[in-house]
């Protein structure tokens, strides 16, 4: 079982591109100070970048302090010494994220917003928190647009208040999610964590 474990330590900073996402401003400062997100340079956060999928399973190892795989390799596309490479391998030992089904991981490639969902859920489920908490997604103008094999962590990620709809009440689950989305996601999540 995972420990969620959260620095208390404050290294935020001010980023001079946080204007961009006013919204998520205290989503930047949140997951800065804690050390799960690091700027794009020492004052540009990026708030509209797209977030890979080795970013978002670097950001869920901090979490957890960086643990270590106990396997060394388990994909062909994630090579040793990557910032992500350990973070992944971590990951994919805990049922948080999966491959492709042909061996690579493609952690380059942008998240999208259902996959998203799915690595909360399942990352979640790992600490042994409660995820059992499920919005109905039919009020979402595109809900049937969500993958069969995302629907209950999507409907687990809105119903815990981890993600909502956007412009026009969408999910938008094959979209991808920007730093700033995901910022304020994570901070959604520890929140969540915390109470429960």
């Amino acid at each position: 079982e995972g420990s969620a474990t959260i620095r208390l330590v404050d290294n935020s900073k001010p980023f001079a591109d946080a204007s961009q996402a006013p919204w998520a401003e205290p989503a930047l400062s949140f997951v800065s100070a804690r050390g799960l997100f690091t700027g794009v340079d020492d004052t540009h956060f990026d708030p509209g970048g797209a977030v890979s999928r080795g970013m978002l399973a670097t950001v869920l190892s901090r979490l957890e302090d960086a643990p270590q795989a106990a396997t060394a390799q388990r994909f062909d596309d994630v090579q040793p010494g990557q910032y992500y490479s350990s973070a992944v391998h971590w990951a994919a030992e805990n049922g948080i994220v999966s491959g492709d089904g042909t061996g690579k991981f493609a952690p380059d490639r942008a998240i999208s917003r259902e996959e998203l969902a799915v690595c909360l859920y399942r990352y979640s489920g790992m600490l042994g928190a409660p995820t059992g908490t499920r919005a109905a997604l039919d009020g979402f103008a595109d809900a049937h647009q969500v993958s069969g094999w995302a629907q209950d962590a999507m409907a687990y990620a809105v119903g815990a208040g981890l993600m909502d709809g956007k412009d026009g009440r969408a999910l938008d689950p094959q979209g991808g999610t920007t730093r700033a989305e995901a910022a304020a996601t994570v901070m959604r999540l520890v929140e969540y964590l915390a109470k429960a």
